[in-house]
């Protein structure tokens, strides 16, 4: 089996985002976006700001930030830390709530039997729920979660059935999550948790590397 990565973003939950603030003038003004960055397909609006440059996508909402980064993987921690926790440190009132690391991989499978992959790693023999899919078309996912980085980790793996194809591909879908409720000192733990990207990557790379053979 090999893996495609397919992206990764951190984000923020807020009890109110003002996607406003995010304007043009303010992403140029704290030196988070040059003024000449700004891809033609940005909108900014009192419901939704969406920007593109050459370094990262933005997305604000009133329920959330996310923060997609397009730098290469060597380059990611340092642009979180000038771009993301300065953005947290910019707003200062704003009612943070909870925050999320997200990354990606597709593995694909050599195997010309469709399920086969998905079996040896998922299926329970003897199991009286999995007994109603012990089919030969049958395939398998799950869902994994454990405490680690002081976030709590949850991977979800499913399979990717594509018609006429004899065979399939799995989804690797990290999500490291943790909840600040009404923590004063939120911005803090933002900025803690999000030193942590590098580190989440690296794990979660270890586990996706432990299930290719």
């Amino acid at each position: 089996m090999h893996s495609e990565f397919i992206g990764s973003n951190a984000v923020i939950v807020a009890r109110q985002f003002n996607p406003s603030v995010f304007s043009q003038l303010w992403l140029v003004d704290n030196e988070l976006v040059r003024r000449d960055d700004f891809a033609s397909e940005c909108v900014f609006s009192p419901l939704l700001t969406s920007v593109t440059c050459s370094r990262f996508k933005l997305l604000v909402v009133p329920e959330q930030l996310q923060f997609f980064p397009t730098v290469s993987e060597s380059e990611e921690q340092e642009l979180i830390q000038d771009v993301l926790v300065r953005i947290v440190r910019l707003l200062p009132h704003t009612p943070f709530v909870a925050a999320g690391l997200n990354f990606a991989w597709r593995v694909f499978s050599v195997e010309e039997h469709r399920g086969r992959v998905s079996r040896e790693l998922f299926f329970r023999d003897g199991s009286a729920l999995y007994s109603n899919f012990d089919t030969q078309d049958a395939a398998f996912g799950a869902l994994l979660s454990k405490g680690v980085f002081g976030c709590r980790l949850n991977l979800s793996v499913k399979p990717i059935i594509t018609p006429g194809v004899p065979k399939e591909d799995l989804e690797f879908m990290f999500n490291y999550h943790r909840e600040f409720g009404d923590n004063t000192k939120s911005a803090d733990s933002i900025e803690e948790f999000l030193n942590h990207w590098a580190p989440a990557r690296a794990e979660a790379e270890k586990v996706l590397a432990s299930v290719q053979h």
